[in-house]
């Protein structure tokens, strides 16, 4: 699965996430947070900046369970053709 390695991050640190964190948005690739953020706009491209064309997790640190969407494809970066 794409962002494994990011999600089990993700959740094995949710409670600290939760304290130090709650309601930005956090970028994570690997076992590294880039940074919280009060935007997705502003976390995505923060990710950019920071890991180029990689592929990048960006998460709302919240308690409530989130469905994961492709932030690329939601904002039409990339065009999928079926």
């Amino acid at each position: 699965m794409a962002l494994e390695e990011e999600i089990e991050y993700f959740e094995r640190n949710k409670a600290k996430l939760l304290a130090d964190h709650r309601e930005k948005f956090v970028v994570i690739l690997g076992e590294r947070l880039l940074g919280a953020y009060d935007t997705v706009e502003n976390a995505y491209n923060a990710g950019i900046q920071a890991f180029g064309d990689r592929q990048f997790l960006v998460r709302k640190v919240t308690s409530a369970d989130q469905n994961l969407t492709n932030l690329a494809l939601m904002h039409g970066l990339i065009h999928a053709h079926l």
